[in-house]
């Protein structure tokens, strides 16, 4: 975001938004991981680094009519800054600086942002409802302050799509549901 990247995050359990993502991975599994043993993270780095270079640069890609990636690459026009200026907001936007624990304050109230915008600078926009702020960073809304209620609701940059019928999801595990589980599918 500092760089002025949108994040936008597939619906959850529906793979069928990232078939990309989901395809690179199982042949990631199947070449380098399946049935295979690594004495140490060193070893396992090689296996993934000769991989990577086999996949770019020598494998044909069914999906580039049999090109391989590095045929593809164009390199981006824009420069990565090192040096990024801090936010600048609004006029009229309250800016507050989060703290080393994660937490703002507004009108007396501490609330957590969260430690992932330690030492950041949020813009809060206050909206049409009482005691309501959109929460800024950047160009991004992050999350809404909730003042009655004294918390943050964080975004959840989800893109939407409508239900698809040919991929149902029978069991759901871990960080969605708080349990450990399997994956159903034999990934």
């Amino acid at each position: 975001m500092r760089q002025g990247i949108k994040v936008g995050h597939s619906s959850p359990y529906h793979p069928q938004t990232q078939g990309k993502l989901e395809r690179f991975h199982r042949s990631l599994k199947a070449e380098v991981l399946q049935g295979k043993w690594f004495t140490d993270a060193g070893e396992l780095q090689r296996a993934f680094d000769h991989w990577r270079t086999v996949y770019n640069l020598e494998r044909p890609h069914e999906a580039l009519d049999m090109a391989v990636p590095a045929s593809r690459y164009q390199p981006s026009a824009r420069q990565f800054r090192s040096n990024v200026e801090p936010p600048e907001y609004d006029e009229g936007v309250v800016v507050r600086k989060v703290d080393i624990r994660g937490k703002l304050s507004l009108r007396g109230v501490s609330l957590s942002a969260g430690k992932a915008f330690r030492n950041e600078r949020l813009g809060l926009k206050e909206t049409q409802e009482d005691g309501q702020y959109e929460v800024w960073w950047y160009s991004t809304k992050v999350g809404v302050i909730d003042l009655k209620n004294k918390s943050i609701t964080m975004a959840k940059n989800v893109k939407k799509c409508s239900p698809c019928p040919r991929t149902p999801v029978y069991h759901v595990s871990g960080s969605y549901t708080g349990e450990p589980g399997r994956v159903s599918d034999g990934y």
